[in-house]
């Protein structure tokens, strides 16, 4: 039976008076998980959970996170040392394919601290050893992950400008491993984390209700609400309820903000039609792998597409293509 709580919806009456207009964050979930995830039990359940172990002594993790990389100008979500293995946990509403290139950079950096922290001698004729590193993403947009999986693998190979030599080997790889957390994906890694499955919970809520045509704010406490009565995230929503909310929004200009999203769907739209004629073109030359048309789909680099189109076009075969790709 379902709790019933004494609490009101938001009144958003008072914003209007001011005059202020609110809008959605791109990157509220984001802000949302660290939130949640910013404590040891919760981030040793979810080490567990993707892992499969099953470690108790919340002692044993240490969280080893860099608050601001000034350098990258990007906050990252979760880091931590357990049982030997350097973790960089990141929450992304989008697919971002350089996050192969930021882990790199993020990791190194890490590794540096590790090393001046623990006095290690990178210059003596013993072997150092430092923590095995894990990057993971996890990952809540509306758009499908590659062929609908739960779970997709980015590589920093694939950045790699293509070199003269045809027997080039390159010397540094990084990859990111991107979970599906959106409700109903990697069922078996939500049952093992709760905390992970209840977040996605909410924020199913919370886009349901924006499909009901609820604006984004009365969505949002709606979802809030019904969640506490259910005792998801009960606990958190009940003492930060305020904050939540709160980090949902942010405010800016409309006009501005209609310009972004007219500018994103111009460039997003730009790309497609661009990847679609290179398919085209490439299809008359023979069958097509589905890994190189995944490729050549998932690039939104126009200046990109258009190299290719310009190869495309000078090749006979779909095998030299990707040759000289």
């Amino acid at each position: 039976m379902r709790r019933k709580w004494n609490i009101e919806l938001t009144s958003f009456k008072r914003i209007a008076r001011h005059g202020r207009r609110i809008f959605a964050k791109k990157k509220y979930r984001d802000e949302l998980f660290r939130r949640i995830f910013n404590n040891r039990k919760s981030l040793l359940e979810l080490y567990n959970a993707i892992n499969e172990t099953d470690y108790t002594d919340e002692s044993e993790l240490i969280i080893y996170t860099m608050e601001d990389v000034i350098y990258l100008g990007y906050k990252n979500d979760v880091s931590f040392i357990v049982s030997g293995m350097l973790n960089l946990y990141e929450h992304q509403s989008t697919i971002n394919p350089n996050m192969p290139l930021r882990g790199l950079i993020y990791l190194g950096k890490q590794y540096e601290s590790y090393i001046l922290q623990h006095k290690l001698n990178v210059y003596g004729s013993s072997l150092v050893k430092v923590p095995f590193p894990q990057y993971i993403i996890f990952y809540n947009g509306t758009k499908p992950l590659e062929n609908s999986s739960d779970k997709m693998t980015l590589r920093l190979s694939d950045s790699f400008m293509k070199p003269d030599r045809k027997d080039a080997v390159a010397c540094l790889e990084c990859m990111a491993t991107v979970y599906n957390i959106n409700y109903g994906h990697n069922q078996n890694m939500m049952k093992r984390c709760r905390t992970l499955e209840e977040y996605s919970i909410f924020i199913s809520r919370v886009m349901e209700n924006i499909e009901k045509n609820d604006a984004f704010e009365v969505a949002v406490d709606t979802a809030v609400v019904s969640c506490i009565e259910d005792g998801i995230l009960e606990d958190f929503l009940l003492k930060h309820r305020a904050e939540v909310v709160g980090m949902l929004f942010e405010e800016f200009d409309m006009k501005e903000y209609l310009k972004m999203e007219r500018r994103d769907s111009y460039a997003e739209g730009k790309a497609e039609g661009k990847a679609e004629s290179l398919l085209d073109v490439l299809e008359d030359k023979g069958e097509i792998p589905e890994a190189l048309k995944q490729k050549i789909q998932a690039e939104k680099d126009t200046a990109v597409l258009r190299q290719w189109l310009k190869l495309a076009t000078k090749v006979s075969t779909v095998s030299e293509f990707e040759e000289k790709l």
